[in-house]
This record gives C-alpha cells, structure tokens and sequence, in this order.
C-alpha cells in the first residue's frame, strides 16, 4: 500500500537530521516539525492497517469464505429467549402413519404377562402400530432388457423388425433415473465427480467415471436451455430482482458467480469476471427497468433501472464503525 503523503512533510537524511539539530534553535523546531507529520503519517497508516484487518464478513461486504479460520464476533447478538427446537406455529418434520406400509411384522403375545399361562391360541382383541421408514439393505440396481422381434413375411419373403424405443441407443447404457440422481447429487449436493463415482460404485455397484458424470450434466444443461430462458425473461419483467456476486472456485482459478433472484426464481451464471462484462453477457440488468437490490458494488450503477442499497450491507458498515 503507497501511504499518502502530507504536502508539508520534509524528507531527510540522517545527516541531514544530525547537522539540523547542531544548528541552531530555528532548525531544531523544523526538525521537531518534520517528526510530528512522521508520526503521524505512521499513526495514520497503521489505523487503516488495522480497519482492514479487523474487516470480515461481519462488518462489511466480504464474503463469510474469506473469514477462513479465524470466524468473526458477533457481539451485537442478543441472546434469545425461545427454547431450543421447533418453536410454537413451525410446520415439522414429523413422519406420519401410512395405512398401506410396505411390510408388516406381527409380533404375538404368547403367555400372560400375570399368571404366566399360555395365550397362544387366544384371539387378539386389537393392535397396537408402530411403523420405521427406512431404506432397503441393498439398494440394487434394475436392468431391463430390451429385445426386438424378428420376423420374415411369409408371403413375400421380406425380412422384418421391431424398434427399439427411441431412447435406447447403445447396447449398454444407463437409464433416466440413474442419471436424475447423479444430476441432483452434482449439482444440489454438490458431491464433486470423483466422490460422487465412489458413491455409485460403493451404494449402487455401478462404474460410474467422473467423465461419464461431466456428459450426465452437459446432456441435461442443454436441455434445460429453453426453461433458462424462461426464468431470464420472468426476472427481467419483475419489479424487484436482488442481485450479488460471490467468488467461486472453478478449475483452480477464481470466477464469480452471479446471482439474479425474486420471490420465486433464481438465475445463477459463473463467470472470470465480476463486473459489467459479465453482466453484459447474463442478459438480465442490460433489459431490466425494475428496482435492483444490491451491495452497492459500483458495477451495478452502469445500468438504466431503479436502485435499492442492501440494507444487510449497510448494517455490516455501520457494525464496522
């Protein structure tokens, strides 16, 4: 960091230092001078110093990925007076009752609980119900074969066959299900490729590469173009869309991932670039005339809508101060 300069502040040797103070009394105060502005431009420097080290994602806009291991204090935290768990109007999670369970397993009442006697045979008056969900010991894969007939005419001697369905293209292929699942653990889980190949090989006993699962995804992208399109339009016409950025890994080297979301929709686009560049090449702020909610990064501002500051962002600033 280059420290800003005074323009009164004298610059000086050693020597020059040591013959001014022989001097005389008139030089000494220009000496005495020069150290004040010194120290103070050191005073300076060390307090922004220590401001932008005491900046996290608490106080101001960086992302809580940048705080690494040293986690930020919040110390303007009130501590709540609720109790811990589900509060009081909070839809659960409680697992209903099924009247049609998978499986059932009866377990009898074979002898009296008081005089010991058998009770084997005797009729039961009622049931009580207790049902576990649960996931089968092995979740096994199903392979369908699929043959085609056949035949030759009989009258005219042509050879003929039947079609496979239009979606079974290989002698050996993996079906849709298969790869709705490697598309949702990718992309909503975020399992990386190669865990999430051990995780096929290890749960399913299937060889999945981490180049199979590349072309799963690339295969699904492409058809989703034409819903990413629709999502693009809706936020454009919306009145109020937020918008932020935050750094991603992508290869080894830093993209930023673009964010653009209303009430109901988002639009996520990784990109090299933070700012307009990438804004251009999204297609969203260019056309939208809407109020864009923001963290006031000065990109935001080279487009022809309405502005709204984060208010989170603003609160972060003022925790600084």
């Amino acid at each position: 960091m280059e420290q800003k300069k005074r323009k009164d502040t004298i610059h000086l040797t050693d020597k020059e230092i040591d013959a001014i103070y022989d001097s005389g009394r008139e030089n000494t105060k220009a000496l005495i001078k020069y150290l004040i502005n010194e120290i103070n431009n050191v005073k300076a420097e060390i307090r922004e110093l220590k401001e932008k080290l005491a900046r996290d994602s608490h106080n101001s806009s960086k992302p809580p990925s940048s705080d690494g291991f040293k986690k930020p204090v919040k110390k303007n935290k009130k501590k709540s007076k609720r109790k811990q768990g589900g509060q009081k109007g909070h839809d659960g999670k409680t697992l209903d009752m099924v009247s049609n369970p998978d499986k059932t397993e009866v377990h009898k009442a074979d002898k009296c609980s008081n005089c010991g006697k058998s009770i084997k045979d005797i009729k039961p008056t009622g049931y009580q119900k207790r049902q576990i969900f649960d996931l089968p010991e092995e979740i096994k894969i199903i392979i369908t074969e699929h043959q085609i007939e056949e035949k030759d005419c009989p009258y005219c001697g042509t050879h003929n066959q039947a079609d496979f369905p239009s979606d079974v293209t290989h002698k050996t292929q993996y079906g849709k299900n298969l790869k709705a699942y490697a598309v949702y653990l990718s992309n909503y889980a975020l399992i990386p490729y190669d865990r999430l190949a051990e995780l096929f090989e290890d749960l399913f006993h299937v060889p999945l590469s981490a180049g199979t699962l590349f072309n799963i995804n690339k295969k699904y992208s492409d058809l989703l173009e034409e819903t990413e399109e629709k999502i693009k339009d809706e936020i454009i016409s919306s009145n109020v869309v937020h918008f932020d950025e935050t750094g991603i890994n992508v290869g080894g080297k830093l993209h930023w991932i673009q964010s653009s979301s209303t009430d109901r929709y988002t639009f996520y686009y990784p990109h090299v670039n933070r700012g307009s560049i990438a804004m251009e090449e999204i297609g969203i702020l260019p056309y939208f005339k809407g109020t864009a909610v923001h963290d006031h990064w000065k990109s935001y501002f080279n487009y022809d809508c309405l502005h709204s500051l984060c208010n989170a962002h603003h609160l972060r600033e003022l925790t600084f101060i």
